[in-house]
C-alpha cells in the first residue's frame, strides 16, 4: 500500500520522465473545447473504443464536475475496424446521431501488426508497413471529411500503443508500435489541415511504458494480447484527453483564517455562515460539483499520471487553530480526523472516502457504469455483428437471416479457443436484438437518473477539537 506522500512522488518522477520524452516523442495536443449542454458526442473507433473505458471515465469527470452539463456520448466502436471499413457505417452508426462533436481514434487494425516482426526490415517489408499507413491516412482525411460536412466537430486521436518491447507470454510483433508512431504523426498532420484539436495518447503511453519498463520490464499499460489497454491505461486515456480539454482542477475550495473570522476565499462553493470558538468552526457549504471517485479497477493510474492534483481538488484549509488533531464532521459524522498542521496546509477531501459528496459521486458512477456496460455488451454487439453481416451480404434487417448466419458461423469456431467467446456474442445478439429499443430506452433512463443524482446538497461542517 503507497502512502499519499509516495503516490505524490511517484507521480512527480514519472510527470519529469514524461516531460522530457514527451520532447523526444513530439506530442503536439492542441486544446479542444470542452463539452457542453446539448452535445452530442461519438467516441469513434475500433475495439479499443468498442469495449474500452476511456469514455466512460470521460462522461463520469463530466457528470461530477458539471453537474448541470448536460449532453450524451456515444459508444461509436467496432471490434476489429479500420479507417477503410468503417465508411460504409457513418451514417448509419454515427451521422445519425448528429453528432456536434466526434472523437477519432484508429490505426491498430490499419497498420495490420502481423507485417511487423523482428526479421521484417527489408525494403519490400517496409514498402508494404508504409502502404498500409497510406490507405489509413487518405481514409482518415475522407472520414474526417465526412463527418464535418454532417455538422460535427472532430477531436483526432493518435492511436494507443502497442506493446512489443514489455516481457510477455504473447508473441510480439516488433516494430509496430513503431508503426502506430508514425500514424501518430500524420494524424498531427491531417488535424492542421481541419484546424482540429489532436489528443495525443501515443505519446504519453509510450513515455509511461518506459519511465516504468526501468524497474519493471513486465510493466505494461495494455494487457497480456500485447493490443487492448486495461482500465489503468482507458484512465490515463482519460487523463489525457481531459488535459487537452483544459479542464478545471477545482471540485471546490475553501480556505478560513481562524485567527480573522472574516477572511474566507472559497471557490465553486458558497458558504452559507461560519462560527469560530477556541477549538471549533461551524459553517454550510454547498459546492458546484462532485468529486470524481477513482475505482479500485484503476487507481493503480494515479501513480502514473497527476490526475488528483490537476483535475479532482477538493480543497478544505483552515489556518491558524490551536495546536493539536481535530475530527472533521459533515452533518453531525465524523469522516476524517486532522491535525491542525494538515488542515493550515490543506486537505483534499475528494481523496476521503468518507465524505457524502463522494458517496453520492459513487452513486453517479454506479449509473454511469450500467449505462456504459449496456450500451458495450448488447447495443455495440448487436451492431458490430449486423455490421460485418452485412459485409457479407446477409439482409440484417432480417432477424432469422441474421439468426442463421450468426449461428453458421458459430459453427466454423467449434473446437477453437475463440468458440465461447463468440458464442457469448451471437447467444447475446439473438437475446437481445428483439429487445435493443427497451435497451437503448434503459440507457437513457440510467442516463437521466445519473443527471438527477449528480446535484450537489448543502452540508454542515464541524471542525472540532479531539478530545
Amino acid at each position: 500500500m503507497y502512502s499519499r506522500q509516495s503516490r505524490f512522488l511517484a507521480a512527480v518522477s514519472v510527470s519529469l520522465i514524461l516531460i522530457f520524452s514527451r520532447g523526444l516523442l513530439a506530442a503536439e495536443n492542441t486544446f479542444a473545447r470542452q463539452f457542453k449542454s446539448g452535445d452530442s458526442v461519438c467516441a469513434v473507433g475500433d475495439s479499443i473504443t468498442h469495449g474500452g473505458s476511456y469514455h466512460k471515465y470521460i462522461y463520469l469527470y463530466y457528470a461530477t464536475r458539471f453537474p448541470d452539463v448536460k449532453f450524451d456520448m456515444y459508444n461509436c466502436g467496432i471490434s476489429g475496424d479500420t479507417s477503410w471499413g468503417i465508411q460504409s457505417r457513418v451514417d448509419s452508426d454515427i451521422l445519425n446521431h448528429k453528432p456536434t462533436i466526434s472523437s477519432i481514434m484508429l490505426g491498430m487494425n490499419d497498420i495490420n501488426i502481423w507485417l511487423y516482426d523482428a526479421n521484417k526490415t527489408s525494403p519490400e517489408d517496409i514498402a508494404k508497413q508504409d502502404e498500409q499507413i497510406k490507405k489509413y491516412m487518405e481514409n482518415m482525411d475522407k472520414l474526417a471529411s465526412r463527418l464535418k460536412a454532417g455538422g460535427s466537430e472532430l477531436i483526432f486521436i493518435t492511436p494507443s500503443i502497442y506493446e512489443d518491447t514489455a516481457k510477455l507470454e504473447s508473441h510480439s510483433c516488433v516494430g509496430a508500435n513503431g508503426g502506430l508512431g508514425k500514424c501518430a504523426e500524420k494524424v498531427k498532420e491531417l488535424a492542421k489541415k481541419y484546424d482540429a484539436a489532436v489528443v495525443d495518447f501515443y505519446s504519453p503511453m509510450t513515455a509511461i511504458d518506459l519511465a516504468q519498463r526501468q524497474s519493471n520490464p513486465e510493466f505494461t499499460l495494455v494487457g497480456g494480447d500485447r493490443v487492448h489497454p486495461g482500465d489503468v491505461g482507458h484512465f490515463v486515456m482519460a487523463y489525457e484527453f481531459l488535459k487537452t480539454q483544459n479542464v478545471p482542477q477545482l471540485v471546490s475550495s475553501v480556505i478560513i483564517d481562524a485567527g480573522m473570522p472574516k477572511k474566507v476565499k472559497v471557490e465553486n462553493t458558497e458558504i452559507s455562515f461560519i462560527e469560530i470558538s477556541d477549538e471549533n468552526i461551524k459553517f454550510k457549504l454547498h459546492d458546484r460539483a462532485l468529486p470524481m471517485p477513482v475505482g479500485n479497477e484503476s487507481k493503480k493510474a494515479l501513480e502514473l499520471v497527476p490526475f488528483m492534483a490537476e483535475m479532482n481538488q477538493q480543497i478544505l484549509q483552515i489556518k491558524n487553530m490551536a495546536s493539536g488533531d481535530y475530527e472533521i464532521l459533515m452533518d453531525g459524522q465524523i469522516v476524517d480526523t486532522v491535525s491542525s498542521q494538515k488542515l493550515s496546509e490543506g486537505i483534499n477531501l475528494a481523496e476521503n472516502v468518507n465524505t457524502p459528496m463522494y458517496k453520492q459521486a459513487l452513486v453517479v458512477a454506479d449509473l454511469n457504469n450500467q449505462r456504459w456496460l449496456k450500451e458495450r455488451d448488447i447495443i455495440r454487439n448487436i451492431i458490430a455483428k449486423e455490421f460485418y453481416a452485412a459485409n457479407s451480404g446477409v439482409d440484417v434487417t432480417n432477424f432469422e437471416a441474421m439468426k442463421a448466419y450468426l449461428l453458421a458461423d458459430l459453427e466454423k469456431h467449434n473446437g477453437k479457443e475463440s468458440y465461447n467467446w463468440v458464442k457469448g456474442g451471437v447467444d447475446s445478439y439473438i437475446e437481445n436484438k428483439p429487445k435493443m429499443e427497451e435497451v437503448k430506452k434503459e440507457i437513457a433512463d440510467l442516463t437521466a437518473a445519473m443527471y438527477e443524482k449528480n446535484k450537489p446538497a448543502m452540508y454542515e461542517y464541524v471542525i472540532r477539537k479531539k478530545q
